[in-house]
């Protein structure tokens, strides 16, 4: 009896063990891998969609100048931070690599993004024009390519956790 007892609480035991290690797990999944995709995602959007949109929406007269600035006002703030956010999360060399690549592909984005903004200040299409057709892609483009490299990077983190967490569990299965 007392034998059946014992097996009874390992058994309890390494489940608790195994439940502890699986809501790590999702933890970890949560603050690095989603946090770092969803901050990454918003500063990919925030280039890509947001500024872009604004430029041809204010060239095509669908929304004022001074709405235009406020647009990128709010999409400068959004990118200082999340940016802020992801440049203190841990990553491994190629992901430094890329972090690294991207800060210093901002430069030139950021540098349209307040050449995007001047314009829309001094109301002027011409200049509105040209920036359209000759600064924006070039300045976004780069920078929300290796963004999406660095977001795929960390989907692959995230299923290299979940495989290994399975490996662990079936692992555990076969203790019990």
């Amino acid at each position: 009896f007392v034998l059946l007892l014992l097996a009874g609480a390992t058994v309890l035991v390494l489940d608790e063990v195994a439940q502890s290690r699986a809501r790590d797990t999702l933890m970890s999944l949560q603050d690095d891998a989603l946090q770092r995709m969803r901050r990454l995602k918003a500063v990919s959007d925030a280039y890509g969609l947001d500024v872009v949109d604004t430029t041809f929406r204010a060239r095509n007269t669908l929304i004022t100048w001074n709405e235009g600035v406020a647009v990128i006002d709010a999409v400068r703030a959004s990118i200082d931070s999340n940016w802020e956010a992801l440049a203190v999360m841990p990553r491994n060399p190629r992901q430094q690599q890329l972090f690294d690549e991207v800060g210093q592909l901002r430069v030139r984005a950021d540098r349209a993004t307040a050449e995007l903004q001047d314009i829309l200040r001094a109301k002027d299409p011409e200049a509105l024009a040209r920036f359209a057709d000759v600064e924006l892609y070039p300045a976004i483009d780069p920078v929300t390519a290796r963004l999406q490299e660095l977001s795929d990077l960390a989907m692959l983190d995230a299923e290299r956790v979940v495989a290994e967490d399975i490996a662990r569990q079936q692992r555990l299965s076969l203790i019990r």
